[in-house]
């Protein structure tokens, strides 16, 4: 069945990619809808999937117990809508699930590698767990069970069969959902209860003087309805409208100017007073409404009209001790409605009623429970599996990887030139972002503790165009335009960078203005400069990097290793198919760690950083790490500005920029700081090695290096 309908949705995938490209609910990020491009996470990341608003709620809950006690464990969130998307969760990346056609999950999965799949309280696709089985464990928390699912289940026994054999670990939210699908699974199911009970909440940004009523996901006529309601009440309170769909807001604004109220937005406010003479606020900010929970006198849960909506779920305003006025429709979360404190209106007409005994009853107690930890039993035995293999990136080009070998090992053959210095390089046999700057900083700092006077090296990758071929800081210092960004980021005071895509040239040109030794950023491949000692790095979560060029990301084979004085893994221990190439050469296992911040030219300590929700700027190979980092300071990303590696930021980038910065504390690398302009207030996160296992033996390799080159008085 599951075969049958990998093929159909293949056949109809055209169609759902043009429906998709039209839709403005699903255009905007086309292209993770297609799974052209993948959320940036470190392999191994627990993938939590959480369709919209509502299931992020409950997602925010698992995520925020998950980092508590696995703190190092990546976390991975998607979603099927674009509000749920923008949604503001503690996790290192977010992201559209792809549409459900096998080939188009299978190459998510082959590229995100996730350790497992959690669905937060369903969303049960066949595609999506045809292409985990036997790839990737797949658990289900809190499912809840409706209608549409049921409608599943009773036309298509055999398909819901084969999806439940896919899944490996299920726990519902109430008894009588545990009660269903224990007659199809013919065993006991675990009931957890309603994880969005212990959803966090960001503070209140907005504050309020007078009664108010929360309308939360409303739908098409409940606006209209609550409007009505609110003019026949004795003292009507300020009314907050928070439609369901972003796409409404603009209808609801009109709404709203054709009536006789007052009314604002909260766009407008920002963090203010709203005006005593508002009668109306259009809440338009994605993911504010769970905030203003605490601070409503009452609340009213949308799609209750609606039989096809059957009620958005009451636990926000349970979770805060509101009362609940809602409509005859609340199959969909019944079990949150029979919890709350609840004023029935059985139609339209009856919600102004509603409306005045719920303002006019005490405040109810508000309801927790336990569904976190719960849910983190559930998934600890999926939190400790494997990382998955890896695979090639882009297998309909595996069978050019012969002509790129061949003409790279052509390349090899050219001489090399020999400078008038020691020359140590530091590169990689996979392009991109395996921590070959942070290791030359590393050894930079080394060498100066020896007395050395130091020069890096590099051929400055999307420096500025006009300007001399060979360029140093003699001339000018720190110009990420002139030197490129990882060279302006190295470069200070007593530190020598030289810019020049002939390494030779520029490693003469050092030894001219006075260094005894150059560091070779980026230098494993290249073919202008003799090397005196090699040094590799390598990500121990993508060793292979899917491959050869162009199907993978490998510049060379593994055997090339051979030629390497020292391998650095970073991430991880070393892959067991390496230790051929390692038996022989010293291997050191590091981490990057944050060290502090840089804000205004000036060095900050790590506890003395931003704080809260923040903006992410980040133009670098693998910002997955950097993400990683910044959650284990305890930040939540809550925009995310990703760009290619060494971007060129135009003007309406910078000016973008500011206005972020403007409204939340803006958060970047150290290596995008060196293209920012000095006066763009924001914060790098400043971060180093740290060394776990081999770094006595490779130091005193080093020091052994130093004295074959007639170095070690200088070091002394």
């Amino acid at each position: 069945m599951l075969v049958a309908y990998g093929v159909a949705a293949q056949l109809a995938l055209p169609v759902a990619a043009a429906w998709a490209a039209l839709h403005p609910r699903t255009r905007t990020h086309l292209s993770e809808r297609l799974a052209l491009t993948v959320p940036p996470v470190q392999p191994g990341a627990l993938w939590l999937h959480a369709a919209s608003l509502g299931e992020g709620q409950a997602a925010a809950a698992v995520a925020e117990g998950l980092s508590a006690r696995w703190p190092d464990l990546p976390l991975l969130r998607t979603a099927t809508s674009d509000t749920g998307r923008q949604q503001v969760l503690p996790v290192d990346a977010v992201g559209c699930l792809p549409l459900d056609a096998p080939w188009l999950q299978r190459r998510f999965l082959r590229r995100v590698r996730p350790r497992a799949l959690v669905l937060v309280e369903g969303e049960l696709w066949p595609g999506l767990l045809g292409a985990c089985r036997g790839r990737v464990p797949v658990a289900v928390l809190g499912l809840r069970v409706g209608e549409g699912t049921r409608r599943l289940a009773a036309r298509f026994p055999g398909l819901w069969k084969a999806m439940l054999c896919c899944v490996d670990s299920w726990s519902v939210r109430d008894v009588d959902d545990a009660a269903w699908l224990a007659s199809w699974l013919d065993a006991e199911v675990p009931v957890i209860g309603d994880l969005k009970l212990e959803a966090p909440s960001a503070p209140a940004t907005l504050r309020f003087e007078r009664p108010m009523v929360l309308a939360g996901s409303t739908r098409p006529g409940d606006e209209a309805a609550l409007l009505a309601a609110r003019d026949q009440l004795p003292d009507p309170p300020l009314l907050v409208l928070a439609p369901r769909h972003a796409e409404r807001f603009e209808a609801v604004a009109t709404l709203l100017q054709n009536s006789a109220v007052r009314w604002t937005r909260s766009s407008e406010l920002g963090q203010a007073l709203v005006p005593a003479d508002v009668d109306v606020l259009l809440l338009d900010n994605v993911g504010q409404l769970a905030s203003l929970y605490p601070l409503a006198t009452a609340a009213f849960v949308g799609g209750t009209f609606d039989p096809t909506i059957g009620g958005h779920s009451a636990a926000e305003a349970n979770r805060a001790g509101v009362c609940v006025v809602h409509g005859p429709e609340t199959h969909a979360n019944a079990a949150s409605f029979a919890q709350a404190c609840s004023f029935h209106a059985a139609t339209h007409r009856g919600l102004a009623p509603a409306l005045a005994a719920a303002l006019a009853s005490p405040r109810p107690v508000p309801i927790r429970g336990d569904a976190v930890s719960l849910a983190l039993g559930q998934l600890s035995p999926l939190v400790a599996g494997p990382v998955p293999p890896e695979h090639s990136l882009r297998p309909l080009l595996r069978p050019l990887a012969p002509v790129y070998r061949f003409a790279a090992s052509l390349r090899a053959r050219r001489a090399r030139g020999v400078a008038d210095i020691p020359v140590i390089s530091v590169g990689n046999i996979a392009s991109g972002g395996t921590g070959k700057t942070q290791l030359v900083r590393h050894l930079l700092g080394k060498l100066e503790q020896r007395g050395l006077r130091v020069a890096v090296i590099s051929r400055g990758y999307r420096r500025a165009a006009k300007g001399p071929w060979l360029r140093d800081s003699a001339w000018e210092q720190g110009s990420s335009a002139w030197l490129g960004d990882e060279l302006a980021m190295l470069s200070r005071p007593g530190v020598l960078a030289v810019s020049c895509p002939d390494r030779l040239a520029g490693a003469r040109r050092a030894a001219e203005l006075g260094a005894q030794i150059c560091l070779l950023d980026d230098g494993f491949q290249q073919r202008d400069l003799a090397v005196d000692l090699d040094l590799v790095t390598i990500d121990a979560l993508r060793p292979l990097a899917g491959g050869s060029l162009p199907g993978g990301e490998l510049r060379e084979p593994p055997a090339a290793l051979g030629r390497a004085d020292a391998v650095w893994f970073l991430h991880g221990p070393p892959l067991a198919g390496l230790s051929s190439q390692l038996a022989s050469k010293p291997s050191v296992q590091a981490e990057v760690r944050a060290l502090g911040w840089l804000h205004c030219g000036k060095r900050v300590s790590l506890d003395r950083g931003p704080d809260g929700p923040v903006a992410v700027l980040a133009g670098i190979a693998r910002p997955a790490a950097f993400l990683r980092q910044l959650r284990r300071q305890g930040l939540v990303p809550a925009r995310r500005l990703i760009y290619r590696d060494h971007p060129w930021f135009s003007d309406r980038d910078l000016a973008l920029f500011r206005r972020t910065a403007a409204q939340l504390p803006l958060v970047t690398t150290e290596k995008d700081l060196a293209r920012l302009p000095d006066d763009l207030p924001c914060w790098a996160l400043r971060v180093g090695l740290e060394i776990q296992q081999g770094g006595d033996e490779f130091h005193a390799l080093l020091d052994r290096f130093l004295v074959e080159r007639g170095l070690a008085e200088a070091s002394a």
